[in-house]
């Protein structure tokens, strides 16, 4: 428990003393509607900021400015959001949380919008949570919300109310053949905007920029040492504690990482399946002799966890994963001593923290403790066991 603890203290330190360089160019444009260029601090948002923190060069002190203050801001090639006060519906989309009301209920709110197209017919995006919606604003007037609502009708069934089409067909002037088309979604929307901006020979610009091509999906291969204890204890009983302290093992496998669109790609999901083997023995005093006690088996791992990346330099990033591991043991005994029952141990789940290294988005080393608690599937004697300790794993990554 006190090796878990230090570790935990190591990686909570680490990240809080490593900084990172999240300032790009920008600007934004005050209620003055004077230009201020900065540098912005970017979040590469999920949902709408509310604020940014921005400085005016590197040396001076960071500022948070509110949607109070900023009529739009950019930070360049990335993202343009503009301020506006706009109706918006804030039902819930998930399915437990549906309203059996079709209307909706529009709130005036000020909000950061993202800019999507512009030109004489403009689209801008919110998302908060699980709440995704989409406005529009034509020529130099108000942006307006495209009204869609899930909701549950007389029978409990999800039904859909899509005013946003009749608003396609009646102020934005679109084809009636192509309107029922249009879904509720960006590329549908974004796409609609851009034909009707061609049909009436106006010029428009995509300003969802396009990011350089990111790999979202990696394979790497593994190969890890492991540091683990196991240790079993017959409670209400005479017979002491088999303990058979830290042994080195090695295993090999793979992993599956899916970085997450958002955030500038610093979360990921991470899938490894691994196979390690356990071999150790000790000896145990029983009744003024000394008795052979060993253990042996394999173990099948899959790890499922959250990796969060730290950005270094180009060149370099730290990370730091939160998993759990179900341990697939093939039912083995185990011998405690000629003097005692043997165990059958079995698969487990258990808990797990990682902390690491990833250089040129290549090569990764990372140092884990794992805990699986108690294996012991079978036995007499209410005999328990603790697995689990430290693992240095290295992986290469193959694309």
């Amino acid at each position: 428990m006190m090796k878990l603890k230090l570790f935990i203290l190591l990686v909570f330190v680490t990240t809080q003393v490593v900084s990172q360089i999240d300032f790009e160019p920008g600007y934004y444009i005050d209620n003055a509607n004077q230009r201020i260029n900065c540098l912005i601090k970017n979040y590469d948002w999920k949902n709408n900021p509310t604020s940014i923190i921005c400085k005016t060069n590197e040396d001076l002190n960071e500022r948070e400015i509110g949607v109070d203050e900023i009529r739009k801001f950019e930070i360049t090639g990335k993202s343009i959001f503009v301020r506006a006060l706009v109706d918006i519906d804030r039902s819930s989309s998930r399915i437990d949380q549906l309203s059996s009301v079709r209307s909706v209920t529009l709130l005036k709110e000020k909000l950061f919008l993202r800019q999507l197209i512009n030109g004489s017919s403009s689209l801008y995006s919110y998302e908060d949570g699980n709440i995704v919606r989409f406005f529009y604003k034509i020529e130099d007037g108000p942006i307006k919300s495209l009204i869609y609502k899930k909701y549950l009708n007389r029978s409990n069934r999800v039904a859909e109310n899509n005013q946003y089409k009749q608003q396609l067909l009646n102020d934005l002037k679109g084809n009636s053949n192509e309107v029922p088309e249009v879904g509720y979604k960006k590329k549908d929307l974004k796409d609609f905007i851009k034909r009707l901006n061609k049909q009436k020979k106006s010029s428009f610009s995509d300003v969802e920029f396009k990011q350089s091509k990111k790999q979202f999906l990696h394979f790497s291969l593994v190969a890890g040492a492991n540091y683990r204890s196991l240790m079993f204890e017959q409670r209400n009983t005479s017979f002491p504690v088999v303990d058979f302290e830290n042994n080195f093992g090695f295993g090999f496998g793979a992993e599956l990482e899916v970085v997450l669109p958002f955030n500038n790609n610093k979360w990921a999901v991470i899938l490894e399946p691994t196979l390690y083997k356990y071999k150790a023995e000790t000896i145990v005093p029983s009744n003024g002799v000394n008795d052979n006690a060993n253990a042996s088996f394999n173990t099948f791992e899959l790890v499922l966890g959250l990796r969060h990346y730290i950005f270094l330099s180009e060149s370099l990033k730290a990370f730091f994963n939160v998993m759990v591991d179900y341990a697939f043991i093939p039912s083995t005994e185990i011998v405690l001593g000629a003097n005692r029952p043997n165990v059958t141990i079995g698969d487990t789940l258990g808990p797990g923290l990682g902390f690491g290294f990833d250089l040129y988005d290549r090569i990764g080393l990372e140092i884990r403790y794992q805990y699986f608690g108690d294996i012991v599937s079978t036995t007499i004697n209410n005999t328990k066991a603790n697995f689990g300790g430290l693992s240095l794993i290295c992986n290469y990554k193959i694309f």
